[in-house]
This record gives C-alpha cells, structure tokens and sequence, in this order.
C-alpha cells in the first residue's frame, strides 16, 4: 500500500465513523440533527483558517436558534483528517431546520464554504431539493457546484485560494 492508498483508507474511516456518530445521536437523541462541516477540496481540511471559518459558521447557527427560541438539546464539535465537525441536535422540525440551515449558506458571506447537513430523527435526509431548492452553485463559477466538482474543471490551488481569499476577507473586515 502506498501513501495515497493509506490516506483514502484514513478517510473513508473517519467518513464512516461520522456517519456512526450522526446515527448515534439521532437515535439516543430522538430529535432533528445538523452535522455541520465545511466544503474543503483537497487533502488539508484543517488549516487554522478553516477552523475559525467554521467556528464562525456555528456561531452564527447557534445564535440564530437562540434567536428564533429553538432548543437545542445538545451540540458538540469534533475534529478529524475531514476537518472540524459539528453535530447539533434541535428541537424543529427537520424540513424547517433544512430552510434555516439554506438561508446561512445562501446569505452569509462565508455560506458558500458552509456544509450543513440536516437529518430528522428518523434518519431521513433533508437537502435542497427536497425542499425544491436549486442545488448549490460553484465557488468559481455560475455553474453547479457538484457538476464542476466531478469534472473537476476547477483546479484544486483555483478553489483553496477562493476560499483563503473569503476567509481573509471576512475576518479582516
């Protein structure tokens, strides 16, 4: 096995215990669940940089809840080779934590860089078409986001500059 072969398999574990984490607290919780991460190219997920950005990001989602007299029944961050991770168990029905979750990344200046992921307590998955959402767009261009990712048209040193530039940007301000 070489290094490349190691690393994939580093980050299919964690992929998977993430994935054990999320369906642990939504069976012990029995409530709607964000795992909130950020959308990271390449194989550094966690630069200082990022860090404070998702920091940033889960503040700014906590306050809203606290703003909009949600419970929040428990929350934690983690951090892993797939970079910081929050899981944040709500009180609120799932498709309406979904729209909150949608209005972030849509408005924030830094919501492009977000990842919020919204299950119900059954497990179900909320995203953007559920909601009948277009999906999200490109960080570099009009197109979509998922589109240029598989075809990778985009260079990986085009998208992680992007991304310091609005990192920067934000908290220089």
């Amino acid at each position: 096995m070489n290094d490349s072969d190691d690393v994939l398999q580093m980050i299919l574990s964690a992929r998977e215990l993430r994935a054990n984490r999320q369906k642990d607290l939504l069976e012990r919780l029995g409530h709607s669940l964000v795992c909130f991460t950020l959308n990271i190219p390449g194989p550094d997920k966690n630069a200082v940089l990022y860090e404070h950005i998702h920091q940033e990001g889960l503040s700014h989602f906590l306050q809203l809840l606290q703003e909009k007299k949600v419970s929040v029944i428990h929350w934690e961050v983690e951090q892993s080779i797939l970079g910081m991770e929050g899981y944040i168990s709500v009180d609120l029905e799932s498709a309406l934590l979904k729209r909150m979750t949608i209005e972030i990344e849509d408005k924030h200046p830094l919501g492009r860089i977000f990842d919020f992921d919204v299950f119900g307590p059954d497990s179900s998955v909320w995203n953007r078409t559920s909601l009948g959402k277009e999906r999200r767009k490109c960080l570099l261009c009009e197109d979509t986001a998922i589109l240029c990712a598989r075809s990778r048209r985009h260079s990986l040193e085009d998208l992680i500059n992007k991304i310091h530039n609005m990192g920067k940007a934000y908290f220089n301000r």
